[in-house]
Formats: C-alpha cells, structure tokens, sequence
C-alpha cells in the first residue's frame, strides 16, 4: 500500500484524504506558503499592540484596545496571550491559547471580575470572542489553516481571481473529521507572486458562507510582510470587526512563562 501512494504522487494524481482527495496542484501552493515561514518569513515570537472596532449590523460601534503576544516552536505548535487595556469596563480580560498540530487546540479566558481563569471548550469555541466578529475557534484556524497536512484537510483549486489588484489562486481546505471544525470548508484567497492569504471564508455545513476575513496593509517588518488591517465579516449576523496593528515586533526572545494561566491573572 505505501508503495501505491507513492506511485500515485509520482504521477500527480489525486490523492484520497479521509474519503475526499488533495488535489497536488493546490497543495504545492500551500506548500510553498508553508516553506516560506519555515525559512525567509520565519520568526519565533511576535508582540503586537492593536486597536478594534466592532460595528453591529445597526451601524452601532465599540472600541476596544489589546496587546498581544506570540510564540512559535520547532514542532509548528505556537502560544498565544492577549489582554485587554481600553476601554475601562475591558481591562485585564485575558485569552490564553496553545495551538498544536497534532492534536485539539486549548484556550482560557480570564474576567477580572471572577478573578478566574476558565478553560473554553466544546461548543463555547464557537462562541464570540469578547463580543467581536471572531470566534474562540476562529482565532485558532487562523494560525492553523494554511499548515494543515493532507491528513488534517483536503484541499482543491478552485480558481484564480485578484484582491484589489493582486492575482490570487482561490483553494478550499475540507477539514477531516478529526480536526473537530464547527465549519464544513475555508477557502482561501493566496497571492500567485507573494504567498500572503489576502482572504478566508468560512463556509458552514450547508455550504452558505458564515463569515469572510479580508486581510491587508501589508507591511514589511525586519524583512517580514505583516498584515496592519483585518477585518471579519459575520454574513448572518450583518456585522463586523475591524483589528488594525498600532506597534508590531518580531523576535524578541519571549520566555514560556509569558504563555500562562498565572500570567492572565497578573494582567501583563
């Protein structure tokens, strides 16, 4: 049977992935996405500092202000904390997320007003993200979409079609049952020349698209391009939120302790 797979990619032929197939065109462009953080775009921490704006579908808005701070490891796991500074009624709420690829995400919320840090699991991932158009889980697939493995997702090419003037190559990622993915499909919008996912879309178990995340102000940061704007658009909900990047560093040597339940509780 190995011997059989092995033909099969030889000849560029579709591989079957959990009863779907990965289609090898698609797949070299996530590749070459992958390999691109590996090596020129790498980076092993990040901190950011990022205003939002969060409009409901009557036009109403509220504002919020965050810090937030990355960690990535060898084994493609990654860390991530994040508090709220502004407004008032905001500050000191805390998210804590251990991302691993091989097997489910874990997440924490901490509320000042409990003085308690809770795990966010099940259904509750679906949940908004302190009011935002971003869910628990979403903020999980964005770091793990575009490094799922043919055995996490099966992806197909779609088509080819520009964002605001760049040429992208548009691929859908089916998430395999074990992946526990709330949606049926992500498709992805990712440049022909630079690799950089400009848009997600997130479709649900009937196929209608629940929610859009346009990316852009790409900026370059010691050698790194970085989005400076991203916005998810709720299609049900008619609503949006806007993240745009005030201060952004890479590399700074953050240690594990940063990436704790005690950390939340100490507010940054």
């Amino acid at each position: 049977m190995p011997l059989f797979f092995l033909l099969l990619a030889a000849l560029c032929l579709p591989i079957a992935v959990g009863g779907a197939t990965d289609d090898p065109a698609a797949r070299e462009i996530l590749d070459r996405a992958g390999e691109l953080s590996r090596t020129t775009r790498h980076w092993s921490d990040r901190h950011q500092v990022l205003s939002l704006e969060i409009f409901d579908r009557r036009g109403g808005r509220r504002d919020r202000r965050l810090e937030m701070w990355t960690k990535r490891y060898p084994d493609d796991s990654s860390r991530t904390a994040l508090i709220f500074r502004e407004p008032a009624q905001a500050r000191g709420v805390g998210f804590l997320q251990w991302v691993d690829p091989r097997g489910p995400d874990s997440q924490w919320l901490y509320l000042p007003t409990t003085k308690r840090v809770r795990q966010i699991t099940g259904s509750r991932k679906k949940e908004s993200f302190v009011g935002t158009d971003f869910s628990y889980e979403d903020l999980g697939l964005m770091m793990d979409v575009v490094s799922w493995t043919p055995a996490d997702a099966s992806s197909q090419l779609l088509r080819e079609e520009s964002i605001e003037g760049t040429p992208c190559t548009v691929i859908q990622l089916d998430p395999a049952d074990s992946q526990d993915v709330s949606y049926d499909a992500v498709r992805i919008w990712i440049g022909r020349e630079d690799s950089i996912v400009y848009r997600y879309d997130f479709l649900e178990k009937d196929g209608a698209l629940r929610k859009t995340l346009l990316v852009s102000e790409i900026r370059d940061v010691s050698g790194i391009p970085a989005p400076h704007r991203l916005e998810m658009v709720d299609a049900k909900a008619g609503s949006h939120t806007v993240a745009t990047v005030e201060a952004l560093e890479f590399n700074l040597g953050l240690d594990d302790d940063e990436f704790t339940k005690r950390r939340l509780e100490r507010g940054g």
